[in-house]
């Protein structure tokens, strides 16, 4: 089994305004599936702010597995 081995205070910052002019921009933790050898598999969203677009959480989700998948 995986084992986490990074910090949980990492931030990566996505410029998405260009690309994805539906989406806000968010504060977002994500739990990212890698398969075991490096390859990125899938992404949930665990928290999403501000509150207001936790409605909106598939769109979210699938914009982060459109951008880890390119």
């Amino acid at each position: 089994m995986a084992v986490y081995q990074g910090s949980p205070k990492d931030t990566v910052d996505i410029n998405i305004a260009s690309n994805y002019p539906g989406i806000k921009a968010a504060n977002i933790l994500p739990s990212l599936v890698i398969e075991k050898n490096g390859k990125f598999e899938d992404a949930f969203i665990l928290q999403m702010s501000p509150q207001e677009l936790n409605t909106q959480k598939a769109t979210y989700q699938n914009f982060l597995n459109n951008h880890f998948r390119s």
